[in-house]
């Protein structure tokens, strides 16, 4: 079974390199989109189990995004990306659940890493529950 990621991102080339990355590590589908209303459509109608989100998006607001999601989905991973982290927000977020946050410069290849790492936690913790 593979685990579903939504990527929002209104940078396409970026999307795309962490699509490939995310992709070529195995085990996961991916849906991207670059704007916060479909990605609420892709959120709202498939079981995402992990959502990455540009801080600044089309149509809207990423963290806003991120923190609606966390409210509507309790096991949801939300990792939030950005070129440029206020501390007092990105505190805020981490307060209300999203898992990390991390500059778009760490690479697709170190995202992948992460969303991989945070889903073999999540699938240790169901199976000892």
């Amino acid at each position: 079974m593979s685990d579903l990621v939504l990527i929002v991102d209104a940078n396409k080339p970026e999307r795309s390199r962490i699509k490939a990355a995310l992709e070529a590590a195995g085990r996961v589908e991916v849906r991207d989109t670059g704007d916060i209303e479909s990605a609420r459509a892709i959120l709202a109608n498939e079981s995402i189990d992990v959502l990455i989100v540009d801080l600044v998006a089309h149509g809207g607001n990423g963290w806003l995004l991120a923190i609606e999601s966390l409210a509507n989905q309790e096991d949801l991973i939300v990792f939030a990306m950005s070129v440029q982290i206020d501390l007092k927000l990105g505190r805020e977020m981490l307060k209300r659940g999203v898992r990390e946050i991390f500059f778009k410069a760490l690479g697709h290849e170190t995202a992948a890493r992460k969303v991989k790492a945070a889903l073999r936690a999540k699938a240790r913790k169901t199976t000892t529950a």
